[in-house]
């Protein structure tokens, strides 16, 4: 979170202000940039505030957010607080039993809350602040079905998501400009919401699977500005995605058969049918989520043009040595150094403590659940006894005053 020193026309949420700045970007240097959050696990949090989420993003620039494994919590997953100043990468992360204890919002919850407002009649302006794209990509996001996937709400802009796998909740955009939605799966009841969108928005939306009977919901539009060919004045492509509900279009002021959504020029070129998916119910040894929603040769979806992307990379995925200790509980000798005069190693079937003073040796699994824990006192053979542990990737991580040291090690 960065100060409110670096906005330029700051607190442009409760109604616009007199702001007259069109700079585009930070007005100071106050905030943090390009910071990494990488291949962590988030659970159980949120027990006393509730408005939180894994990975919170606010005045800040060109972040990247990969590979964590977020669940269990009352609210999103990840959240972006505001527009300023963009450049994030949300990519290869898993988020589910997410919204326990609120709703209408998703795993992904964005706010733009900047300039955009102040000057949302003037497209041009819409990138003062949030002046770098955001990509989302190849996250694996699960919410409950009437929740929202990938919720880029208020004012939300200059977003691109594509090759994404949304179960349960779909794609939402509420008055905003520039964002791209490409090549993604919406399954078990998510749709695309559009909450308001302004003229001019330039959305685009293209090359996506949506299985919901309901691929699109309209709302929060002006009275009487609801009809199709409204909505095709607002938006730059609505075309060329697999339908396999193919029921048509919910407003707030009546609904329309998709045969009127195509005469308006939406979804013109899009087909119908089941996508085929290879294998919902596959699972992966040592990878927990479950499903392979690639689609099979033949699918109505590659003929609008839907390329399929790795289905067992969402989360926490912790790249496995090829000299990794196996079995530690008769083998070779296998070290790993760490501060000054301290160390931790395998050895005849135990674990050698290199230091003076006291020790503890947590035993845990990747996914940070402690199964042993160890103390001692000075330097030690302490005997790592692994039957009964289950097989799996494990790590051993020795604390000590004098510092950290860890070895991963394989059950078979």
């Amino acid at each position: 979170i960065g100060l409110i020193s670096a906005v330029r026309c700051p607190f442009l949420w409760t109604h616009a202000t007199a702001c007259t700045d069109r700079t585009p970007g930070p007005l100071t240097q106050d905030y943090p940039a390009s910071i990494s959050i990488d291949n962590n696990t988030m659970d159980h949090f949120g027990r006393f505030e509730k408005q939180t989420a894994g990975v919170n993003l606010g005045i800040t620039e060109s972040d990247t957010v990969r590979h964590n494994t977020i669940h269990d919590c009352p609210r999103a997953g990840i959240n972006i607080n505001t527009g300023r100043f963009g450049g994030h990468e949300i990519a290869y992360n898993w988020v589910y039993n997410d919204m326990l204890e609120s709703s209408d919002h998703g795993p992904f919850n964005s706010w733009g809350r900047d300039r955009n407002l102040d000057f949302k009649d003037d497209t041009t302006a819409t990138t003062l602040d949030a002046w770098k794209t955001t990509v989302i990509h190849h996250n694996r996001f699960e919410t409950k079905p009437g929740n929202f996937g990938i919720d880029l709400d208020d004012q939300s802009s200059n977003y691109l998501q594509y090759d994404n796998l949304l179960i349960g909740g779909g794609l939402k955009m509420q008055w905003h400009r520039y964002n791209t939605y490409t090549n993604n799966i919406l399954l078990g009841g998510a749709n695309v919401q559009m909450h308001g969108v302004w003229f001019g928005s330039q959305d685009v939306v293209t090359h996506n699977v949506f299985t919901s009977t309901q691929p699109y919901y309209i709302a929060f539009f002006p009275p009487g500005s609801y009809l199709p060919d409204t909505i095709k004045a607002h938006v730059r492509i609505i075309d060329s995605n697999c339908l396999a509900g193919n029921s048509g279009v919910t407003s707030n002021e009546g609904n329309y058969t998709l045969t009127q959504w195509k005469t308006a020029g939406l979804d013109v070129h899009s087909v119908s049918g089941d996508p085929q998916f290879t294998d919902v119910n596959k699972t992966w040894a040592g990878y927990a989520p479950k499903g392979d929603y690639t689609v099979k040769s033949g699918s109505p979806a590659l003929a609008i043009g839907f390329k399929n992307f790795p289905m067992d990379s969402f989360g926490v995925v912790t790249p496995i040595p090829t000299d990794v200790v196996r079995n530690p509980h008769g083998m070779d000798r296998y070290g790993v150094s760490g501060p000054g005069h301290f160390g931790l190693q395998f050895e005849a079937g135990g674990l050698i403590i290199s230091h003076d003073g006291d020790y503890q040796v947590r035993i845990a699994t990747l996914e940070g659940r402690t199964v042993r824990i160890l103390n001692g006192k000075n330097g030690a053979n302490v005997y790592l006894n692994t039957h009964g542990m289950g097989p799996g990737i494990y790590l051993a991580i020795a604390h000590a005053r004098a510092g950290v040291a860890s070895r991963m090690f394989i059950v078979d």
